[in-house]
């Protein structure tokens, strides 16, 4: 899931949520929830943004998941690198992570380029293991769905 949408520099310097962003990952939890989804573990980095959207998505879909900050998804980190530790997540895993890092981690996952993949603030993908630790998409959900 990339963060909800952030206050500029000069409106906070710790670029928290703007009160749109708030509004809009709650919703596409919402949606999310009406899946019937739930999480054992939320991941984000230590970037205020991603953490405020951890925290909205916890508390909306899955109270009792672990929720903590992951290193090594902040938008400039290696997807690559990253995937060595995949395989050792869990079923029901969220990332809450950042532009360029997401694109980058999903086309490695799939193995496929992600150009028609759009990742407007709060967007959210689910992806599907499949076989050979290779992965789908099994869905997405943006703020510019019908019902958000």
């Amino acid at each position: 899931m990339r963060h909800g949408e952030a206050k500029t520099a000069e409106q906070d310097p710790q670029r928290g949520l703007t009160d749109n962003g708030n509004r809009l990952v709650g919703q596409v939890a919402q949606m999310v929830l009406d899946k019937g989804v739930t999480l054992s573990t939320i991941y984000h980095t230590d970037k205020t943004r991603a953490a405020q959207t951890a925290r909205i998505v916890h508390d909306l879909i899955s109270p009792a998941a672990r929720i903590e900050t992951c290193d090594g998804m902040l938008p400039n980190d290696s997807a690559q690198e990253f995937l060595n530790r995949v395989p050792g997540m869990h079923d029901h895993t969220l990332l809450v992570s950042h532009l360029p890092f997401l694109p980058g981690l999903l086309a490695a996952l799939t193995q496929r380029p992600v150009s028609n993949i759009g990742f407007l603030p709060a967007t959210w993908l689910c992806l599907e293991r499949q076989q050979h630790n290779r992965w789908r998409i099994a869905w997405t959900v943006s703020p510019t769905d019908d019902n958000g």
